[in-house]
């Protein structure tokens, strides 16, 4: 990933020469880099000069670099944090997330590909999401709902790339659709519709095998990474006044009802009912599109998969409740209502309609699944590839 390395680094390691080797990896690519052999002669100069990215080991003379970077996380909150120990402890990961509030966790012996890159993708992360946020109001405008949080929305499929493109918005349609049903709405809706949106802007800084792989195919080591992201996103979101919200229900969406999910392992009623909501949507639709398998199910397997993970994945009262709204208003209870009319020619589709059936190319590459509601981007994309979508398609009769 290309970015700008002109940042400031502080490196903390008792060891001088560990801290030699980390001073002249980042310096051959650009950083400027103060380093440091204990946590009094960090937090000395962190107070007179401040950073922009924290390296620190987690086994310091006096004191551990955990506590460090809470500390930093405190005082500098738009700074990358990093850990780097010797130590493979899971416990130490957890505290590195939760209290340290770091960016990444990196295992002796590092790698210095491993350490560029994890930085860099801090950096273009941080800096990206910042300058989006600078240009949201700090007041919400009424009139507008989300509307006015435009760069944020739009700094966030820019840092996914073709990273489950549509995701956030399928989501925030899925949630919408359910909210609905079960009578949601106000100020709380729109802070679960926005986690929606960009409740996966924490993968941008995962390596490309990473993300290109199923959750479910994940190795340990790829895992780990995978399981920083929603408490990375959630500290780029909660630097704006208007996102709190937002930021805890992203942090807290791959909690699970049986106390096993991250970052924090939260269980049953201890996991906020937003945070619920999303994670059944979140994964209802990474099932339906090939995120969470290695295949894509049809609407009756991502259902099937959602009744199983009742009680384990999922709130039981969530997943009772979705199901029965998917039978009512999903893709099968709505195909006997178009099977009646003829299709409609894809040049004449317009924004509002919704789909009885999945919409493919030529070729059978599917574009836009059944259920879904045409957006005028949406729209745009599709009349961009026309060339390849031809014929009819059945909408749904509302």
């Amino acid at each position: 990933m290309s970015t700008d390395t002109t940042a400031e680094v502080v490196c903390v390691d008792d060891d001088p020469e560990v801290l030699r080797l980390l001073q002249d990896t980042l310096t051959g690519h650009g950083y400027s880099v103060i380093g440091y052999t204990s946590v009094s002669e960090a937090r000395a100069g962190l107070a007179r000069h401040g950073a922009e990215a924290v390296i620190s080991d987690f086994k310091l003379p006096d004191g551990d670099g955990i506590a460090l970077l809470a500390e930093v996380a405190r005082d500098h909150p738009r700074s990358v944090r990093i850990l780097i120990t010797g130590y493979a402890d899971y416990a130490a990961s957890v505290r590195a997330i939760n209290e340290g509030h770091c960016y990444a966790y990196l295992e002796k012996p590092w790698r210095a590909r491993e350490l560029l890159d994890t930085l860099a993708a801090g950096l273009h992360g941080a800096r990206s999401i910042g300058g989006a946020l600078a240009e949201v109001s700090p007041t919400p405008d009424a009139n507008r709902s989300l509307d006015d949080l435009e760069p944020l929305l739009g700094a966030v499929p820019q840092l996914l790339g073709d990273h489950k493109p549509g995701h956030g918005e399928r989501v925030a349609e899925l949630l919408t659709g359910f909210c609905q049903h079960l009578g949601l709405g106000g100020a709380g809706f729109e802070s679960l519709r926005l986690a929606a949106l960009v409740h996966d802007v924490g993968e941008a800084g995962l390596p490309a095998e990473t993300r290109e792989l199923p959750e479910s195919r994940l190795a340990a080591g790829a895992r780990a990474a995978f399981e920083r992201h929603p408490a990375i996103a959630a500290e780029w979101l909660a630097r704006h006044p208007r996102l709190g919200t937002a930021a805890k229900i992203v942090r807290l969406h791959h909690e699970r009802h049986d106390g096993r999910g991250f970052p924090e392992g939260l269980a049953g009623g201890g996991i906020p009912v937003p945070a619920r909501l999303l994670a059944l949507a979140d994964a209802f639709d990474e099932a339906l599109h090939g995120h969470l398998f290695p295949r894509r199910f049809s609407e009756q397997e991502a259902c099937q998969f959602v009744e199983e993970e009742r009680g384990r994945r999922f709130d039981p009262r969530v997943v009772n409740a979705f199901l029965r709204w998917r039978r009512q208003h999903g893709p099968a209870a709505a195909t006997p209502q178009a099977a009646a009319g003829e299709g409609v020619p894809v040049s004449d589709l317009r924004e509002g309609m919704v789909l009885a059936e999945d919409l493919t190319t030529s070729t059978g590459i599917l574009l836009v699944p059944a259920g879904h509601r045409l957006s005028a981007a949406l729209l745009s994309r599709i009349r961009a590839l026309q060339g390849g979508v031809s014929g009819t398609v059945r909408i749904r009769a509302d």
